[in-house]
């Protein structure tokens, strides 16, 4: 006879008991309010400690980054997956089509729109773009001069919402498209290739990753101690 056999390797359904009352209240949850958006997040900070994540080279270094990012494509099921407007929440406005909140919008997260403006302009156009949008937020620990305008931060934050291309309510939590695209994701934002800035990313697959790499290490562990 043949038989079809499917590799299990999430750790919420390897490690975690399905008959827990935690699942049954997750799975009733998620029957009234599935999984819409998966949420992506990096927080930046200057690779020198305090140092202003505002100043020129640090900002052209996160929007070289940003391209990287964008340009990413990954194949599932032999169909291309990519951040615009494939896999991204859409939304018109803030410089992006998709749902993205950052103070790069006020360059619309492009590269070359940012060195155009130069390096005696681009606070100027980052003070009007944060006087219309209110995303004074999104910058971490800002400071001002007694004109109110921002003139240094320590660190920004970057949104990204995702479409969920999960199944609701057939059990299974999987979104292959997003995660593929996610591990990219991370792995560029972790990149030794960044000089300039230090990134802390998150993304949705990013607690399973962690959970997964503990309990691997907790086997190998558990293997040592049989051979000793």
């Amino acid at each position: 006879h043949n038989r079809n056999f499917t590799e299990e390797n999430r750790p919420d359904k390897l490690w975690i008991p399905q008959d827990t009352q935690a699942m049954s209240d997750r799975i009733k949850y998620e029957e009234y309010f599935p999984r819409f958006l998966r949420v992506e997040e990096l927080v930046i900070t200057s690779s020198t400690e305090g140092a202003n994540v505002l100043a020129y080279e640090n900002l052209k270094e996160i929007l070289e980054m940003w391209e990287d990012i964008e340009s990413v494509n990954v194949t599932v099921d032999k169909e291309m997956w990519w951040l615009k407007t494939k896999l991204c929440q859409e939304q018109d406005g803030q410089g992006s089509p998709c749902f993205i909140k950052s103070v790069l919008g006020a360059w619309n997260y492009n590269l070359q729109t940012f060195q155009a403006d130069g390096v005696n302009s681009y606070m100027n156009t980052l003070n009007t773009f944060l006087n219309t949008t209110g995303l004074q937020s999104y910058l971490g620990n800002m400071k001002t001069n007694m004109t109110g305008h921002v003139v240094s931060a320590d660190a920004l934050r970057v949104t990204v919402l995702l479409k969920s291309n999960d199944v609701p309510g057939d059990r299974n939590y999987e979104d292959p498209q997003s995660e593929k695209w996610e591990e990219t994701f991370l792995d560029i934002t972790r990149s030794d290739g960044l000089t300039q800035i230090k990134v802390y990313p998150f993304a949705e697959r990013s607690w399973r990753d962690e959970f997964g790499a503990a309990i691997g290490s907790d086997l190998s562990l558990v293997f040592v101690s049989y051979v000793v």
